[in-house]
């Protein structure tokens, strides 16, 4: 959906190119980003990463213990806040939302569908089974939820947060991608072509 907003809005696109960009900056391997991707440690894995990179964890005030998933964090920010400056671009996912939501021409879309229909999406792209493609989504929701409440305090699916929000499964991709156009230059007079 992303990729043809972009093509049809004449807009750049961001999304898996920031993982490829991040590993090559940090020196690290697209998996490794890809496993800190939209996703916070949670309290045991903090404490664990602070255990081993501290050489003294016992210090009334240790030092500020960056972790993996908070580096790789600040720099799809750091990335995302510089392209939106630099051009009109559609970015998915990694609280953008709430990362933009200065930006005077920002528009917030929520796509979503029923836990049925995603399953079965994920598992024609990616050929999972259905156990596996459960999983996916199950992890990815929950991971995604956590990222998305520690970068704005909002759950992710509170409606109030976005401009738009479409049920991809009533509707379809097509006519959804139709809507956000519409929305965009309807909003936006002068996008429209």
């Amino acid at each position: 959906m992303g990729q043809m907003l972009a093509k049809s809005l004449g807009m750049a696109y961001l999304d898996r190119q920031l993982v490829a960009e991040i590993a090559h900056k940090l020196g690290a391997s697209i998996a490794f980003v890809e496993a800190h991707d939209e996703r916070i440690p949670s309290n045991w894995e903090s404490v664990l990463e602070s255990l081993c990179l501290s050489s003294n964890p016992w210090l009334y005030n240790p030092p500020a213990i960056h972790t993996p998933a908070y580096r790789v964090s600040q720099m799809e920010t750091e990335a995302i806040v510089k392209a939106a400056s630099e051009q009109a671009v559609i970015v998915v996912g990694r609280g953008a939302s709430h990362l933009l939501r200065a930006h005077p021409k920002h528009v917030a879309v929520f796509l979503h569908a029923s836990k049925e229909l995603r399953v079965q999406r994920t598992q024609q792209i990616y050929g999972m089974s259905r156990k596996e493609a459960v999983c996916s989504i199950d992890k990815a929701d929950i991971e995604r939820a956590r990222y998305n409440k520690s970068l704005s305090g909002f759950d992710m699916c509170d409606a109030t947060q976005y401009h738009l929000c479409l049920d991809t499964g009533v509707i379809g991709i097509d006519k959804a991608e139709e809507l956000i156009i519409q929305y965009v230059h309807a909003r936006f007079p002068d996008t429209a072509s």
